[in-house]
This record gives structure tokens, C-alpha cells and sequence, in this order.
């Protein structure tokens, strides 16, 4: 069965895509000072793949959150009416079922996505420092502020690569420390070169981005134990990850409000606001400007 024209179109703009991001990939290191390096296949390869599949992680979650209004409008149709009204088996045909096939054709585009997450926010962050280096001015400020946001999103990459990739069994707890403290070592180097950009900005973006290539590298290779070599990691005293704790946290906080809101006996119009506005203070309190990060564990309860 051939695929529809808008589809391949559709396919081949995303490749395209892709391709021209590891393109960039590649003169965001000339413009800071990398020019000999050549992005190794097995690099290219997975900033293809990230960007490949982010564009099918987006399409996912879109058809969830058609699927989700389709079901919400074809309910409240139904309740208005007592019989099916004309054009009923259209409406469910293009806001329900539709939205399934999409969901069952990218199924499982977000975990492969989740697979390249670290190699696309290294590539992030080398684009970010190489327009601090391009920027001046008031322009450069904005920018470094920009890095340092992306630099953050590496370091969250670094702490769930063992998880995502999952490389170690879950069995064995003397590989998943040693990935842990080896990914506490690549975090504290990554800050410490953070540090300096407040210091020698043009000397620190060519550090970080040696590191931010390393690191790449190594996890597009599979090689989570050595992101960056030991002569480099073992500088520094590895950090501690607090994510699990404050996912906790704000799980807590978002189960008492619904516990709350039974025993006190909230009025049904009431109860949900109140569980959304306990589940969004929540998530602010655990992550800060980070709140977006719980909205999957919301769903994760809900279901």
C-alpha cells in the first residue's frame, strides 16, 4: 500500500529538516572555534534520529489532545440529543477515530524521541553558546540567559540518560550507582564551566562546548559511563539529582488535594478547579519555571 502525496511530503519535509539541523550542528562548532572537527556518523545519526522523531512525538501528542476533545464533544452531542443527529458517524469518524490512527502510527515516536533527548539538548546548548559568541550587546545578555537555560536542560538529559536508555538492568544497583555518580561528576563540569562564562566568556564557550560535544558523543555511542573521560569527570565532586524527590512532592501535595476535596465534600463544580489549581501550584512549587514537566505525571495519575 503506497502512502498518500500529502504524507510523503509531510515525511520527507521532516528529514529534510533533520538533516539541516545536524548541518547546523556542524557550523555552530566552526563558529566556536571547533572548524576541525568533522561530526562522527554515529553523531550525525542521532541528531537526525531526535529531530526525526520530534516531529512524530509533536503529531502524538496533538492526536491525544484531539482524541481528547473529540470524545469531549461527541459525549456532549449525544447528551443533547436522544437520537444520533445527522453527520453524527462524520463527526466521530474525523474527531475520534482519525486521532487513534494517528496515536497507533506514532506510538512510539515519544520513547524514541526520549532515546536521542540528550544528543538534541547538547546540540541545543552548542547553538545557544554559538550565538552568544555571534551576539553583542544587549543581544548577548538575552543569549547568555538562553545558554544557561539550555545548559540546565543537558544537565536534566545527563541525570535520566541510564533511565531512558536503559543500558543496565533495572536488577543491577552496582551499575545504575555507578551511572549515577558518573552522571553527578558530568554535572558538576558542566556548572563549573558554566561558572566561568561570568568570568571569560569566550574561553568558557569553548570549554563548554568541547564538553557539550563529548558528552554527545559518548551517549550517542551508548557510552553512558564515560560521557566524559575520568581525567576530566573526576575534578569535580559529583551533584545529587532532587527530581525523583520533588516529583514525589508534587505527587503528594496533588493526591491530598483530591483526598481533600472528598472528605470536605466539595461541590462538584468546585472539585475540579480546585484539583487543577492544587495540581498546577504544586508542580510550581517542586520544579519552579520547570511546573510543564509535571503535566505528564498529571495524566499518568488521572489514567
Amino acid at each position: 500500500m503506497s502512502i498518500p502525496h500529502p504524507l510523503r511530503a509531510l515525511r520527507r519535509w521532516c528529514s529534510e529538516f533533520a538533516v539541516e539541523q545536524a548541518d547546523t550542528l556542524q557550523e555552530n562548532l566552526r563558529t566556536l572555534g571547533y572548524s576541525w572537527i568533522v561530526l562522527p556518523f554515529h553523531l550525525r545519526a542521532a541528531v537526525h534520529g531526535y529531530y526525526l522523531w520530534m516531529h512524530r512525538a509533536a503529531l502524538h501528542s496533538f492526536c491525544r489532545f484531539a482524541l481528547s476533545c473529540g470524545l469531549a464533544l461527541v459525549i456532549a452531542i449525544l447528551c443533547q440529543y436522544e437520537q444520533a443527529p445527522p453527520g453524527m458517524s462524520g463527526v466521530f469518524f474525523g474527531f475520534v477515530l482519525l486521532p487513534l490512527l494517528g496515536i497507533g502510527l506514532t506510538e512510539n515516536a515519544p520513547g524514541r524521541m526520549r532515546q536521542y533527548r540528550l544528543v538534541g539538548a547538547c546540540a541545543a546548548a552548542i547553538g545557544a553558546c554559538a550565538t552568544v559568541r555571534t551576539s553583542a550587546g544587549s543581544e548577548r545578555r538575552r543569549a547568555l540567559r538562553a545558554a544557561s537555560v539550555t545548559i540546565r536542560s543537558v544537565e536534566r538529559a545527563v541525570f535520566r540518560a541510564r533511565r531512558v536508555q536503559r543500558t543496565a538492568a533495572r536488577g543491577r544497583r552496582f551499575r545504575q550507582a555507578a551511572l549515577r555518580q558518573h552522571a553527578g561528576k558530568v554535572v558538576a563540569v558542566l556548572r563549573a564551566a558554566e561558572v566561568r562564562l561570568d568570568a571569560n566568556q569566550d574561553a568558557a564557550l569553548e570549554e563548554l562546548t568541547g564538553l557539550l560535544v563529548r558528552i554527545a558523543a559518548s551517549s550517542a555511542g551508548g557510552r553512558l559511563g564515560a560521557m566524559l573521560p575520568e581525567s576530566i569527570a573526576d575534578q569535580e565532586k559529583p551533584v545529587r539529582s532532587y527530581e525523583l524527590l520533588r516529583t514525589t512532592a508534587a505527587v503528594a501535595l496533588f493526591l491530598g488535594a483530591i483526598v481533600g476535596v472528598s472528605v470536605w465534600e466539595v461541590p462538584d463544580p468546585a472539585a475540579g478547579t480546585v484539583i487543577a489549581g492544587m495540581g498546577l501550584v504544586s508542580a510550581v512549587v517542586a520544579f519552579g519555571p520547570d511546573w510543564r514537566r509535571f503535566i505528564s505525571t498529571i495524566e499518568l495519575l488521572r489514567g
